[in-house]
């Protein structure tokens, strides 16, 4: 999955492109699913007899029908469409195969790159945090506990770390923002009523756990 401040840098794109609500609503939803372990908060539909996985975009879509014009839901939407871009791209694409023996290192690639994709995209702050957030239905069935969440990524913007990603260089993280946000384009234009939803089947992965 996308490190947190790839999905802001993603989000902050889209913004600026289409029409989301509340924008710092929008913004909070499009990191806040990482808060907790991705089994709480992501959706994820397993098929196949087990060997494929997706995300239910479906589900989630039907799940919060009323709320899908709220910038927090849609900005928590578009984070599990990013997700599942970015499993495509690295998987698919780069031919990255995961083990539990890379996660660390590329988790450290993600430190190296906050710098980059901080400047290279105009990142100033994180988003603000409503008082009443604990209250949203999505935020309290996953167990997001926001505001901590958010204190910490502001730690992101004062890593020093420095040297040369390994698994997920700048180049890469580059080209998935931009076909995520042309994936992510696609999907707010069928929310529109302009397109067909995507259909997660086409962007699901290889389970490896």
């Amino acid at each position: 999955m996308a490190s947190r401040m790839i999905h802001l840098a993603i989000s902050k794109l889209l913004s600026e492109q289409y029409e989301v609500g509340d924008r710092e609503r929008f913004l909070l939803g499009s990191v806040i699913p990482d808060a907790v372990p991705k089994e709480q908060s992501h959706y994820f539909r397993i098929y196949e007899n087990n060997t494929r996985k997706t995300y239910d975009l479906t589900g989630f879509r039907s799940r919060y029908s009323r709320r899908m014009d709220d910038g927090l839901y849609l900005g928590y939407y578009m984070h599990l469409i990013e997700d599942m871009a970015f499993r495509d791209y690295f998987y698919h694409t780069v031919g990255y195969v995961p083990s539990s023996k890379k996660i660390h290192r590329l988790h450290e690639d993600y430190s190296l790159l906050n710098r980059y994709i901080i400047g290279r995209y105009g990142i100033t702050r994180v988003p603000n945090v409503p008082e009443d957030i604990a209250d949203e239905p999505a935020v309290k069935e996953a167990g997001i506990d926001a505001a901590k969440f958010i204190r910490d990524m502001q730690g992101d913007f004062e890593n020093s770390q420095e040297g040369e990603p390994v698994y997920f260089t700048r180049e890469h993280a580059d080209e998935y923002i931009k076909r995520a946000v042309t994936v992510c384009g696609y999907e707010l234009d069928a929310l529109a009523g302009k397109r067909e939803h995507i259909r997660e089947e086409e962007l699901s992965w290889l389970r490896h756990d």
